[in-house]
């Protein structure tokens, strides 16, 4: 709504640049769309990119693990070694369900045993290759752990200001935009009209199609079937507005006749992770909203 409002103020600067009044008020709603725009941005980055970097670090790491405690286990049974086995005796699949943290740990008591026991080891098929390599993955890994957990907590953060901007540019077009323009019905009435009905175009039937969500798997890009979509309209008084959809085999499910402003959309599915974005209903506006849900850690 703000920035159709907007658009009309600007088709008709002739009128009123002369108003600095007005003016500072305009550039001041303009400067808050700017930053709506920029934490939109921030809000809408997608943390998938970075899920599947480290998921195939993991698995670099993890086979290499397996490799060395192998080769340890080699060693210790030609040596009669029980403790040593015990402790590197691994499987595949008990790597696999260890937590991110757990791996880290487990790839440096590999790699301290290993460079401590360095030449008893290289009959066994551990070379320098292996340990070099194994550094870099540990390194690697490391450096890629904690960045998804980063980026939803920015997204998180993005979210909240997003709110926080909404409700500031909704307090600035009534406390001071509504109220400056009140002068123009007397001297430049077609003008007022026209803002009018873009700011109060809520009190009109809305539009047919408000919001189109697409839900997919981030990491396969896979549609997933029955996401549970609710919409929940900012609070306006006692008046607040709840609606529910969910998405079809597609991954596609539709809200029509959303009353222009602030909607907070929230996406549900078993397995994974609830997904929640705000977004600015405006007038003739029709919101394609693609999803990219990631899994639950098991």
């Amino acid at each position: 709504m703000s920035r159709t409002t907007i658009g009309i103020i600007e088709n008709h600067k002739d009128i009123w640049e002369k108003d600095k009044f007005l003016s500072e008020i305009v550039n001041e709603v303009k400067k808050i769309q700017q930053e709506i725009q920029k934490t939109h941005a921030d809000q809408s980055v997608s943390t998938s990119p970075i899920a599947l970097q480290k998921k195939i670090y993991r698995e670099n790491l993890s086979n290499t693990i397996f490799l060395i405690t192998n080769i340890i286990c080699s060693y210790a049974v030609s040596n009669n070694n029980i403790e040593v086995y015990t402790t590197f005796n691994i499987t595949r699949t008990k790597i696999k369900k260890l937590h991110d943290q757990y791996v880290a740990l487990l790839a440096k008591e590999v790699t301290d045993y290993a460079t401590a026991n360095k030449a008893e080891l290289k009959p066994y098929g551990y070379t320098n290759e292996i340990a070099i390599e194994f550094k870099k993955q540990i390194k690697d890994y490391k450096s890629y752990i904690v960045m998804p957990a980063y980026t939803k907590g920015m997204i998180s953060a993005a979210t909240q200001h997003l709110e926080e901007l909404l409700k500031s540019l909704r307090q600035v077009l009534i406390t001071k935009l509504d109220k400056s323009m009140v002068k123009y019905s007397v001297t430049h009435n077609d003008f007022y009209c026209e803002y009018c009905n873009a700011r109060y175009i809520r009190n009109l039937p809305s539009h047919r199609l408000s919001i189109k969500v697409i839900a997919t798997d981030a990491e396969t890009g896979n549609p997933i079937n029955y996401v549970k979509i609710t919409a929940l309209q900012e609070a306006v008084g006692n008046n607040q507005k709840t609606a529910i959809n969910h998405t079809s085999k597609n991954g596609i499910c539709k809200f029509k006749h959303l009353e222009t402003g602030i909607w907070t959309v929230t996406a549900e599915a078993w397995g994974y992770k609830t997904y929640i974005i705000n977004i600015d209903i405006e007038p003739s506006t029709m919101y394609k909203l693609e999803i990219k849900m990631m899994k639950t850690i098991k």
